[in-house]
């Protein structure tokens, strides 16, 4: 491939290289005009917002015969993870859980697990980060846990689970909601169960380029976390 003039205009976009990723993930990240006069600027924004999705470990844009031409070449995406956790107080635990960071080729994370041993846990974690909209992303955890107390004949369980959604105004302001429920429960001779409702918002002021240079650019960060005790039943 060869640079074109700033003077060409483009009228076509081509994309190479990305066996599992759907196109259109890609192309929402394209900020450059098409068809529209080359610009060399808008282009390299374009690249590096290709980059931040963190599916690819390169990205190239180039231009021949009035095509906007991308070349991506994509990361593993699914990693099998052995689990291993110690705690003084509850011993050691082992497990495995699956990630997968591009679920159906949506630009999706999934990812499931479990440990067994002096502590049982699973969970389950699900993030579409673009929906709909601008930005406009859903998802959900699930989380159950349980101990047994290293000092008393107690086992404690934990049950969470969590909604969230976000969106952004432009490409640097950007705001996270998340709901979620959970229950605590003491259980020995005289069980305790008590339950709870979380909010949070997070307003997350962003210019660095998360995977290329995050040291370039500010980061600002702004959170409100409320939780209230529901009610507790025996």
């Amino acid at each position: 491939f060869f640079s074109i003039s700033q003077s060409k205009e483009i009228s076509e976009i081509i994309i190479n290289g990305n066996d599992k990723t759907k196109d259109y993930i890609i192309i929402r990240e394209i900020h450059h005009p098409i068809p529209g006069m080359y610009n060399s600027k808008i282009a390299d924004d374009d690249k590096n917002r290709i980059y931040n999705l963190n599916l690819f470990s390169s990205v190239n844009i180039d231009t021949m015969d009035n095509k906007y031409i991308i070349d991506v070449s994509e990361k593993f995406y699914f990693f099998p993870l052995p689990i291993f956790d110690y705690d003084e107080t509850t011993g050691s635990s082992y497990g495995a859980a699956i990630l997968n960071i591009n679920f159906r080729g949506h630009d999706e994370t999934i990812a499931s697990g479990f440990i067994k041993g002096n502590s049982d846990q699973y969970f389950l974690y699900y993030l579409n980060p673009w929906i709909y909209g601008d930005h406009i992303s859903f998802g959900f955890q699930y989380e159950n846990l349980s101990a047994n107390h290293h000092a008393y004949e107690i086992i404690d369980n934990m049950n969470i689970f969590e909604l969230f959604s976000g969106f952004y105004i432009g490409n640097n302001h950007k705001f996270k909601f998340t709901a979620g429920y959970s229950s605590h429960q003491l259980d020995s001779n005289m069980g305790f169960i008590y339950k709870y409702l979380d909010t949070r918002l997070r307003y997350k002021y962003d210019t660095r380029d998360i995977y290329l240079d995050p040291t370039k650019g500010m980061l600002l960060n702004f959170k409100i976390n409320n939780k209230i005790g529901l009610f507790k039943t025996e």
